[in-house]
């Protein structure tokens, strides 16, 4: 689905891939909702994605928006301390939890998958953090 919306959309090139997927996905979406992939725009109208495919896009979108606004505040902060560091992956652990109890499946299934991969490292270094939060002045 992602290959079929990046057919779509064209958007900078010089942006990192992660940033580059979020701003395609979320592009295409706001291009869909005015109509602009309508199979009288369309030529080639097999190659956009259907309605069921949108609302997979949305709820991608959704997750990696969310996991995206963490990690600008993890990595794009020139001075982060561990309490800083410690809250926001807390935070990502949250919305990770939360939407693993989504109603819709495809959203569930991704999330509890992330979820699980995060727990995993979370697991590994909660106690580390929080020490050094706690230690940092």
């Amino acid at each position: 689905i992602i290959n079929k919306v990046h057919g779509l959309s064209s958007s900078v090139k010089s942006l990192p891939l992660w940033n580059h997927t979020v701003f395609d996905l979320q592009q295409a979406l706001k291009l869909q909702a005015m109509g602009e992939f309508s199979s009288e725009k369309i030529i080639d109208f097999h190659d956009v994605p259907s309605p069921e495919e949108w609302q997979k896009v949305e709820g991608v979108c959704k997750i990696v928006g969310s996991v995206y606004e963490v990690s600008n505040a993890l990595f794009e902060t020139k001075h982060l301390t561990p309490n800083v560091y410690l809250y926001h992956l807390h935070e990502l652990h949250e919305i990770l939890t939360k939407m693993s109890t989504d109603s819709d499946s495809f959203i569930r299934t991704i999330a509890e998958d992330m979820l699980n991969k995060f727990v995993k490292y979370w697991d590994n270094m909660f106690l580390l953090l929080a020490i050094a939060a706690v230690l940092d002045p």
